[in-house]
């Protein structure tokens, strides 16, 4: 959900997500995450509610929790990236349409840079996560490697990002336009 904000042109955006026809690569990538994504969101409903259900017949599956945590990395880190690229993401927009064409296109572009710098410093940490525990660290029950699921929330923050450095470029060429 978002209302068009009044800083995209209505004539270039026309809506929601226009500004990123040219990331054909990035939305392919977004919607097969979230097909894999909704895929291990319903498998962790199963594996959740079997193990409640369980519960009432005295046995549980032995690290259930665990499991669903690290699958959950999955549909967040690409959740993420789908919201940036649709344009789904907050907006300010009851302050920034108060001020004129020009200043609020500084401020998206204060915003965007802002967003990159905080959202690259979360990835730069994630992936230090990896580097300090190496490839070895494994779960608490399962023993399943974690690094792997660290990589791939790396990975979508760095696409995420990208988004957001994309936002700023188009919104500094208006700025330039204007």
């Amino acid at each position: 959900f978002q209302a068009e904000d009044g800083i995209r042109d209505l004539v270039r955006s026309r809506g929601l997500g226009d500004v990123y026809k040219r990331q054909n690569l990035l939305e392919r990538i977004s919607k097969l995450g979230l097909i894999l994504g909704g895929f291990f969101i319903i498998l962790g409903t199963l594996l959740l509610v079997g193990n409640v259900f369980g519960r009432f017949l005295s046995f549980s599956i032995p690290g259930s929790y665990e499991l669903f945590e690290l699958m959950m990395v999955i549909p967040v880190g690409f959740a993420l990236l789908y919201t940036a690229l649709k344009k789904g993401h907050v907006i300010v927009e009851l302050i920034i349409s108060r001020f004129p064409m020009r200043v609020a296109l500084v401020l998206e572009i204060i915003n965007c840079l802002a967003s990159f710098a905080a959202w690259i410093l979360v990835a730069y940490a994630s992936l230090q996560m990896v580097r300090e525990t190496g490839w070895l660290e494994q779960s608490d029950i399962l023993d399943l490697p974690v690094a792997p699921f660290r990589v791939l929330f790396f990975i979508c923050l760095i696409f995420f990002s990208i988004t957001y450095l994309a936002d700023m470029a188009e919104s500094f060429r208006r700025l330039i336009k204007k």
